[in-house]
């Protein structure tokens, strides 16, 4: 009987320990362990899996969108949702960079909530996102103005009104990319090239728009010009590139594929400086006649 009474405390005493030394997930640090060591290694699929796994887990999952820093769907766009998106456009509120690629489920409504939450926002790259019209531009403008990476590629729902809006509330865009938007002409852009003087990186691929006049322009107004993407614009010529190698002195890259009418006259200005050109060098040399543009 004593014996068994002795095993007994024993067993309760073990089980005790036992229930001691359980540790579950929503009780360590969140900040010091959880969220920089297992969160932030878990895809979006089994972030949401865990936030719905129980309350304590969707305060958890919660508390580390509200303090992510840097969004990138690009991978995930074909399998996420609308919903998906509407929980981090609520939580998340301190988002630096945003990366959404051919998205055709997002809503102007939800992303325009990211933009309001989300003052510090300094990269967007919304490329081939189809389903926006465009009125989330307005809160981007209005909200962001830290804002200096743009990234709108293939965006064909990109009105006149949403690049006046972008270059009314808008000064520190360095790096913009308005490629195959075919919405844009040089109404817009050359404000645009005006306002952003400290532009570094401009790509304007694929725009018909685009001639020696826009190319004059930004050889006036962005010397401080690294990167150069004018492929597919068949209305340049060597005489605008010219500008642009004259002006721009701190070019390191230009490409120009697809554009017929440029040629080595123009190109050898810029390889001697050993700028990078996606294209092979042409033996023959057509003559350059200067000209002046009217802007």
């Amino acid at each position: 009987m004593v014996l068994a009474c002795v095993k007994n405390l024993n067993d309760n005493a073990h089980d005790a320990f036992l229930h001691q030394q359980e540790v579950f997930l929503t009780n360590l640090s969140w900040e010091d362990i959880v969220f920089s060591h297992i969160l932030s290694k878990l895809s979006w699929e089994d972030l949401f899996r865990l936030r719905s796994a129980c309350w304590n887990c969707k305060l958890m999952v919660d508390a580390y969108f509200q303090q992510i820093k840097c969004i990138d769907l690009s991978t995930v766009s074909d399998r996420f949702s609308a919903v998906a998106f509407k929980v981090l456009s609520l939580e998340c509120t301190n988002i630096r960079k945003l990366t959404i690629t051919n998205a055709s489920w997002m809503l102007d409504k939800d992303l325009s909530i990211v933009f309001k939450n989300n003052q510090l926002l300094s990269h967007l790259d919304l490329s081939g996102s189809t389903s926006l019209n465009g009125g989330s531009l307005l809160a981007l403008a209005v909200n962001c103005k830290q804002l200096h990476t743009l990234i709108l590629q293939d965006c064909n729902w990109l009105t006149h009104g949403a690049v006046e809006t972008l270059i009314t509330h808008l000064d520190a865009i360095e790096v913009a990319n308005l490629s195959s938007c075919s919405g844009i002409s040089n109404q817009q852009l050359l404000p645009l090239v005006q306002k952003f003087r400290r532009m570094k990186e401009l790509r304007i691929a694929n725009l018909q728009a685009v001639n020696d006049t826009t190319l004059l322009v930004i050889a006036r107004n962005c010397d401080s010009l690294q990167v150069l993407d004018v492929r597919g614009c068949g209305n340049i010529t060597d005489r605008g590139l010219k500008m642009i190698a004259e002006y721009c002195k701190q070019l390191t890259a230009v490409f120009v594929a697809s554009c017929n009418l440029i040629t080595e006259y123009s190109l050898r200005l810029l390889r001697c400086r050993g700028v990078r050109i996606d294209r092979e060098r042409a033996g023959e040399l057509v003559p350059y006649i200067p000209f002046h543009v009217q802007v």
